[in-house]
């Protein structure tokens, strides 16, 4: 199952600020997690004050130990990094099911969207922080490190030579094709890839030509520090392609909604054979595009029942 996953740090502080140092120890923390839970990676964005994955998994309980690990280890290493003591996230991550293979790579499209669509760097590929459009896109390599801190604890105590070089291991993030394009070759899976990129950039993003923030002004932000009214638009609970009017339901307390939940899943296998026989729709919940259809049809206002993302401000550091 592809979920996508969302971590935000305390208060919207910008304790995940890019920069070399902060993105080689985020790379090494994600290529580590992945081997001991067998998760595999599929898109990475490292915001100043959040983070966004695509993340395959076999069940929940990987999935669970794959973020326990990440969000553990960034909270120690950038912490020690930033001089930040205490509660590093604002909560437990939150993910998003992809139900079907439009979902998949519409947000993929969206991950790689972040940066520019808030009009913080013209493209991607300036990003200062860890971003997955270069590999993924451009062919580049994403190195990092990982440090042993109990070994080096104990070479402390023993009196020994406890200097972090001898304690250091390098990896190179591995990013893995999304499951629904695994049959592409590398370079027809970038071709598409950054095609979704340039539609998601195209539609989320600021108009063009608008002024963006720069690398300039996202590195001198301090890590402490934290945006006035921070800004983040609603998770959405899964991701479908299903239309909007077979989403509409009963709230979960009401009799039917298992009812309801029943009739979807029916309804989704009948029109997508390629769904797992156990695959469901939950109700409410729709992709950005089918939202905007349904408002269009209805003459304007968000449909019944659905959960949409607000669109983002240009060059509010808000969502730095």
């Amino acid at each position: 199952m592809v979920h996508c996953v969302t971590l935000r740090c305390l208060q919207a502080r910008y304790l995940l600020r890019p920069g070399p140092r902060a993105r080689d120890l985020i790379a090494g923390i994600l290529e580590r997690a992945a081997e001991r839970t067998g998760c595999r990676l599929h898109g990475v964005a490292v915001l100043s004050n959040h983070l966004h994955l695509e993340v395959s998994s076999e069940t929940a309980t990987h999935l669970a130990d794959y973020m326990q690990y990440v969000a553990g280890n960034i909270a120690r290493e950038l912490g020690r990094l930033h001089g930040w003591q205490g509660r590093f996230w604002q909560r437990r991550y939150h993910a998003s099911v992809c139900l079907d293979e439009v979902a998949q790579v519409e947000r993929l499209g969206y991950l790689l969207a972040n940066g520019p669509k808030e009009g913080l760097v013209r493209h991607a590929r300036y990003w200062p922080g860890l971003h997955s459009y270069g590999a993924t896109c451009l062919g580049q390599k994403i190195r990092g490190i990982w440090i042993d801190r109990t070994a080096q604890g104990e070479a402390r105590r023993r009196g020994e030579d406890s200097a972090e070089r001898h304690f250091t291991e390098r990896y190179t993030l591995t990013l893995h094709k999304l499951p629904c394009w695994a049959h592409l070759d590398d370079r027809t899976y970038a071709r598409e890839v950054d095609r979704v990129y340039r539609e998601a950039v195209e539609r989320l993003g600021p108009a063009r030509g608008a002024p963006v923030v720069g690398q300039k002004t996202l590195l001198r932000v301090h890590p402490h520090d934290a945006p006035a009214n921070p800004d983040q638009s609603p998770a959405l609970l899964a991701v479908t392609n299903v239309s909007v009017s077979s989403c509409r339901c009963p709230s979960p307390s009401s009799s039917s909604y298992a009812t309801t939940i029943g009739t979807h899943a029916r309804h989704v296998r009948l029109k997508n054979d390629a769904l797992p026989s156990s695959s469901y729709v939950p109700p409410a919940v729709n992709t950005t595009r089918d939202c905007e259809s349904a408002r269009a049809r209805s003459g304007g206002g968000t449909a019944t029942g659905t959960v949409t993302s607000r669109p983002s401000r240009a060059t509010s550091p808000d969502t730095w």
